[in-house]
This record gives structure tokens, C-alpha cells and sequence, in this order.
């Protein structure tokens, strides 16, 4: 019974996901970054919005950083929310 619900949920989603998809063209709208000869930055500019917006890599960031993000974004994904 409850796979069913969860499969239901599931569906949702995904057709949500299809009808109304996130703007992903914003991903495109990074910060110029000027580099020297050695790809350290030496000036980065704001994006169009007025935004800091640099590439990124999950390996770029602090694995606590990613860690508390996903305790505070996405509960159920953490294993203290699952039960385990």
C-alpha cells in the first residue's frame, strides 16, 4: 500500500516536472571571471543580474558545506530523516 503511494508521488513529480520545468538558461548566466596565466582569478565580474555567479563542482565545495546544505534542503534525503 504504501509503495503505491509513494509510486503515485513519484509519477507527480515527475509529470510536474515535465508540465512546469525549472529555468535552467539562468545556469548559463556565470560570472566573467579574468584569469592569469596560471587560472588563478584576478578580477570576477557580476553577471547581468548583479549577481556573483562562478562554476562550481561538487569536488569545489566543502564536504560539510554539502552536507549541511542537504540536512537543511532536502531532509528526507539524509539518513538520520530515513530511519537508518
Amino acid at each position: 500500500m504504501a509503495a503505491a503511494g509513494v509510486a503515485v508521488l513519484m509519477g507527480a513529480a515527475l509529470l510536474l516536472d515535465r508540465l512546469f520545468p525549472p529555468p535552467l538558461d539562468r545556469l548559463a548566466d556565470l560570472s566573467v571571471t579574468v584569469t592569469d596565466r596560471k587560472g588563478q582569478p584576478l578580477r570576477v565580474f557580476t553577471n547581468a543580474a548583479g549577481a556573483w555567479r562562478l562554476p562550481a563542482t561538487v569536488d569545489d565545495v566543502s564536504p560539510l558545506f554539502v552536507e549541511l546544505l542537504l540536512a537543511y534542503d532536502c531532509p528526507l534525503y539524509t539518513s538520520d530523516a530515513a530511519g537508518e
